[in-house]
């Protein structure tokens, strides 16, 4: 049965790298250099999958933009870390 949608497929690849990236550096943040490497790639991929949307019609922005938002997350996690274990 049939609920009346169908679903696509996301082919923005950067965009879902972007989120898969921003996610692994929460983790990673525990070993400070893993969050900000992670991180800052995040955020590049991220910035090249919001890209890759527009030429998309707007398919995978919001995944670029989570990756984009977790990466900054992350790099502000592996950031204050050592701040506060000092």
């Amino acid at each position: 049965m049939s609920t009346g949608g169908s679903a696509r497929p996301i082919d923005n690849r950067p965009a879902v790298a972007a989120l898969a990236t921003g996610l692994l550096s929460l983790p990673a943040t525990l070993t400070v250099i893993g969050g900000m490497v992670l991180g800052i790639v995040a955020i590049i991929v991220g910035f090249v999958g919001v890209s890759h949307s527009r030429h998309l019609g707007g398919a995978g922005e919001g995944l670029a933009a989570g990756g984009i938002a977790a990466g900054m997350f992350g790099m502000a996690l592996a950031t204050a870390i050592p701040m506060f274990l000092s």
